[in-house]
């Protein structure tokens, strides 16, 4: 089975205190609480043509062209009726439908669309085998994108300053460890070894499997 590649930060989970001591003018005896939470990351984008190479190949009648058309046609079909105000249904896949975004008017009188909605979002609504994958999911440990991106930035031989040096060594401190002596050499100064690829513990690439930046939350801070 395929595993999730997940980084986990630190978030700080006292906000609301945090606005209160600022409306307070007591920002000074603030003190902020952190829990580390989880985040999924990808180690790779699956295109459209992808897909329907897929799909092709797991005993599907049709080649992976007639699949792409048949997906473009229904991407195009179900945008259209949702423009004419239909949720449309897509069996255990789900329901696709617009939610408006608007701006608040004084009174329902002076509600007007052309200046008061201000974006038609698509919403999905997840199906039954959507709805929570827990009981068929598996994890796997990676780096975040920000340390995966300073990684990458000290193997390019720039310099990194103590807060990112240190965020590099929490993540994988076994790049800093002494050589043994039976182990070919390797050093801080190319912590890549001998192929340019960094590696942890266990021989993967800080991004996972394919040592691919990963995706996920842009607001990951990347403090674990």
């Amino acid at each position: 089975m395929s595993k999730i590649p997940y980084s986990v930060s630190l978030r700080m989970v006292n906000l609301q205190e945090l606005s209160q001591a600022k409306a307070d003018g007591k920002l000074s005896e603030f003190v902020p609480k952190y829990k580390a939470f989880a985040q999924a990351q990808y180690d790779d984008v699956m295109t459209l043509e992808q897909l329907a190479k897929h799909i092709s190949g797991h005993g599907c009648n049709y080649d992976d062209g007639d699949i792409v058309a048949v997906l473009n046609k229904t991407m195009s079909c179900t945008r259209e009726q949702m423009l004419n105000g239909q949720k449309v249904q897509m069996g255990e896949l789900g329901s696709f439908y617009l939610q408006l975004v608007c701006e608040g008017a004084e009174s329902v009188a002076k509600f007007n669309p052309d200046n008061n909605i201000k974006k038609v979002k698509v919403v999905w609504e997840p199906g039954p085998k959507f709805l929570n994958l827990i009981h068929e999911a598996e994890f796997e440990k990676v780096s975040t994108r920000e340390v995966q991106n300073l990684v990458r930035k000290m193997e390019r031989g720039n310099q990194l300053n103590d807060e990112e040096m240190t965020k590099v060594k929490t993540a994988f401190p076994a790049l800093f460890d002494s050589p043994s002596d039976d182990n070919s050499q390797q050093t801080t100064d190319n912590p890549s070894g001998d192929n340019g690829q960094q590696t942890t513990d266990n021989g993967q690439t800080p991004s996972g499997n394919n040592g691919q930046q990963s995706g996920g939350d842009p607001d990951d801070n990347g403090l674990v």
